[in-house]
């Protein structure tokens, strides 16, 4: 049995997930960041997470053990922010909500953030695992609806 990579694409496209928006700084205090539909926990104690991303995406670029990061819950009606971390790097923290002097970008639209450290970074295939050592959470409140990806449309 062969899997040919349109299957694969294909299978996960209609897989729905969770989006995500994951912000960093660079050393020079420039703002990063991307949308990711592949957040998972992976240890409870001590709170560890996961995310992936392309090797060759702008913020992986900027990625270091000890970066500090913001991770934000979203819901449906936090599209836009998915939209404009997803768009080109040059559109990226031009809209309102985002907050610049924090340790990571912030936007306080998202439904609820987690803080953490780049812990650990493992370069797979054409793509990067990230570790990420949780700190602390704002839970204004967790979205009722998230927002979720699901054959390449968000879903409302």
């Amino acid at each position: 049995m062969s899997l040919s990579s349109e299957q694969f694409k294909d299978f996960f496209r209609h897989h729905g997930a969770g989006v995500s928006a994951i912000t960093v700084f660079d050393e020079a205090g420039e703002p990063f960041g991307f949308t990711a539909s592949s957040l998972a926990s992976l240890s409870a104690q001590p709170a560890l997470a996961t995310v992936n991303l392309a090797q060759s995406s702008s913020t992986a670029a900027v990625l270091r053990i000890g970066s500090r990061i913001a991770i934000h819950a979203l819901s449906s009606e936090n599209q836009a922010i998915a939209a404009e971390l997803a768009g080109s790097r040059e559109q990226r923290f031009k809209s309102s909500g985002w907050d610049l002097e924090q340790v990571a970008p912030i936007n306080q639209q998202a439904s609820a953030i987690l803080y953490g450290e780049v812990a650990q970074i493992y370069p797979v295939a054409e793509s990067l695992i990230l570790v990420i050592d949780c700190k602390a959470v704002d839970s204004k409140s967790f979205p009722e609806r998230p927002l979720i990806y699901f054959n390449r449309e968000y879903l409302k």
